[in-house]
Formats: C-alpha cells, sequence, structure tokens
C-alpha cells in the first residue's frame, strides 16, 4: 500500500508537468494497482466503494490540476515580484496554505481538537 501511496504522489507530481493525458494513464496504473491489492486484502465492500469513488474523481481532480498549474504562473507574474519572493510564493507560501486549508477541513476528530486549543 505504501508504494501505491508513492505511486500516487508521483502521479500528481507529473500532472503539473506533464499534459492531462499523460497523467490519466498513470492514475489509471495506480487504480489497477489498488483495485488488485483491495482485491487481494478483502477489503470491505465500503472500503472499495470509497477507492471507486475516488477512481470516478479522478477526471475531475485533473482538471482542477490543469487548471492550477495553467493559472498560476499567470498569477504570480502580475504581482511583478522579485524572482526570490516570487519563488518562495510558489515553493512555500502556496503549498503551506494549502495543507493549513486541507487540514481545517480533517474528518478526525484529533486535528480539531488541537485546533480548539489554541
Amino acid at each position: 500500500m505504501q508504494a501505491s501511496r508513492q505511486q500516487l504522489g508521483e502521479t500528481l507530481e507529473v500532472s503539473s508537468r506533464a499534459g492531462a493525458f499523460e497523467a490519466a494513464q498513470r492514475f489509471n496504473g495506480v487504480w489497477a494497482r489498488l483495485g488488485r491489492i483491495a482485491q487481494a486484502a478483502e477489503l470491505p465492500t465500503r472500503a472499495r466503494e470509497r477507492l471507486a469513488k475516488a477512481q470516478r474523481l479522478t477526471t475531475q481532480l485533473l482538471a482542477t490540476l490543469t487548471f492550477f498549474f495553467a493559472t498560476l504562473p499567470l498569477q504570480v507574474e502580475a504581482l511583478a515580484l522579485p524572482p526570490e519572493l516570487e519563488r518562495a510564493l510558489v515553493e512555500q507560501l502556496i503549498p503551506a496554505l494549502y495543507l493549513e486549508r486541507v487540514a481545517a477541513r480533517s474528518t478526525l476528530a484529533e486535528p480539531r481538537l488541537t485546533d480548539c486549543a489554541r
């Protein structure tokens, strides 16, 4: 399962550098492998349904990534920042803000409790 997570991460990275078609092909490979793993592990029906739902959302994910990586350079360039600030914005600030937003939406109780303690 760890290898599949790594492969999924690599697929997301490829989608930012390559076309959506190549990324979609890699995702198809990931989904096929996860399907085999789920079957071999005899995962419960609910878990397999969640995998199927995630697979159905692949097209939307790729469309979002394509839009994001197409518009990001234009938006950053419009700010007319010095190159070092531009790099910090793209490599550090934007990813940090994204992770903060995702963490806030967590469905796990522990992260929400940590946020409440602040």
